[in-house]
Formats: C-alpha cells, structure tokens, sequence
C-alpha cells in the first residue's frame, strides 16, 4: 500500500498517514517494527514510480522485493495455544514474541 500510495501522493503524505495508523494499531513491538520498516521500504519502491504507473507493475514489484528478502516477515514457528512468531530483524538476529500478525509466512 504504501508503494501504491507514494506513486500517486509522494513520500511525505503517504508516511504522515501510515504512521499514524501504525502509532495506533496495538500491535506488538515486533509487529510494528516489521509494519514501519516494510512502510519505509514501500515508500522507497514507491518513489521510482508516478501517479500514471499502472498498480499491477507496483504490485509486482513489491511481491519480487518480498520473495526477495527484502521486506520482514513473521513467521510462525509452533502452535500450543499462542502463535509463537519470528521477525528478522535489522541486525540478521531473529526475535521471538508470544502473540498475533496479520503476515504469515
């Protein structure tokens, strides 16, 4: 979204408006530092585009960066009652946190 969003409205709204929806989701640290470093990374993407760049070429681009390895992701490690969840962080050195995400992978 925040790749989409850049393209069409630039970098300084787009980050006004997700980081207030990210100052205010209630997610756990990890969560949030994977939303505002992903947002940062889509904004990056975002910015070699423009309003008239078609979104399926922003799309696709943002899902090659993600096979890539460039965006985080959570990742689940086991189930017994709580999701056990894994980022990567910024470092190369994995977190772990007891809790929820809306990215699994």
């Amino acid at each position: 979204m925040n790749a989409l969003d850049t393209a069409e409205f630039g970098s300084d709204i787009t980050k006004l408006f997700t980081d207030a929806h990210e100052w205010n989701s209630g997610n756990h640290a990890l969560e949030s530092e994977m939303d505002f470093y992903n947002n940062a990374k889509g904004r990056e993407f975002g910015a070699l585009y423009n309003f008239f760049t078609p979104s399926n070429t922003i799309k696709i681009m943002v899902l090659y960066q993600l096979d890539g390895g460039t965006l985080k992701v959570l990742k689940a490690l086991n189930y017994s009652g709580l999701i056990i969840l894994q980022i990567t962080t910024t470092n190369g050195n994995p977190g772990t946190v007891s809790g929820h995400a809306d990215i699994l992978r």
